[in-house]
């Protein structure tokens, strides 16, 4: 008898042993840098966005080292480099159209945080790009083909 249960035990241990955390079960990988569309959702502390012309967002392409993006209402460009977590975004060119205030004021926002980023950070969906320890610009993950 005393086998019997030392042996069901025994096997329950190993079947736990086996099985997901909770901790483990419902979590994300966290998604490539390159080629997602990292939607905005925040910038220097703000997250609460005024109607923009288009949405704000980043794209970084590994073949070429170029980012393209939109500040909410103009284009830009440029090209980045990336060291392990850390990123330099270089020799940007932004279109210049006017677009109706608060718009502007995101996008002049936008642009000069930019300009201080070099590190990030990607967990699950979610990408911090960052100046030292100072948390820059928030994006979300929106996949493409």
């Amino acid at each position: 008898m005393n086998r019997t249960i030392l042996m069901v035990m025994a096997i329950g241990l190993s079947l736990a042993a086996c099985s997901p955390k909770p901790s483990q079960m419902n979590v994300k990988p966290d998604a490539p840098l390159d080629n997602t569309r990292w939607k905005m959702v925040k910038i220097d502390g703000i997250s609460v966005f005024p109607q923009l012309e288009k949405d704000a967002f980043i794209q970084f392409n590994k073949e070429n080292m170029q980012y393209r993006g939109n500040a909410g209402c103009n284009n830009f460009t440029g090209g980045y480099t990336v060291d392990g977590k850390k990123i330099k975004l270089q020799g940007g060119a932004m279109t210049r159209m006017m677009c109706p205030s608060p718009g502007m004021d995101v996008e002049n926002i936008f642009s000069k945080a930019m300009s201080t980023i070099d590190n990030y950070q990607i967990t699950g969906d979610h990408l911090i790009l960052r100046s030292g320890n100072k948390a820059v610009a928030e994006f979300d993950a929106l996949y493409l083909n």
